[in-house]
């Protein structure tokens, strides 16, 4: 394998033409991006990490076994990221402006 290559495809299924409605866990990772230099395991750890942590994609539960996800709830959860992250920069710009720097603790604005 090239070193600059960090794709792997060892234990991951085949990514989907169009992705269905209801996700599995994998095909979540997959749609996030995920897969990229990771195992399947490592992947569910980041994903798992990522919703305890960032209020990640909300589950739809259980179902044959395992997790699953409505792809409109992955969605809307990057158009939220998104969003979030605008706003911040905006608000970055802002206090750049005034000559203060700002850092965030715990979820709240600081300015120094």
């Amino acid at each position: 394998m090239n070193l600059m290559d960090t794709t792997t495809t060892e234990g991951w299924p085949e990514r989907p033409r169009h992705w269905p409605d209801v996700l599995t866990d994998l095909e979540v990772c997959q749609l996030l991006g995920l897969d990229a230099g990771r195992s399947p395991e490592q992947a569910r750890r980041t994903l798992r990490h990522i919703r305890r942590t960032q209020g990640g994609p909300a589950d739809l539960g259980r179902i044959g076994g395992a997790v699953r996800f409505r792809k409109a709830t992955v969605d809307a959860w990057l158009v939220s990221r998104e969003q979030l992250r605008s706003r911040r920069d905006s608000e970055n710009k802002q206090a750049g402006s005034k000559g203060r720097k700002s850092y965030c603790v715990s979820g709240y604005k600081r300015f120094v």
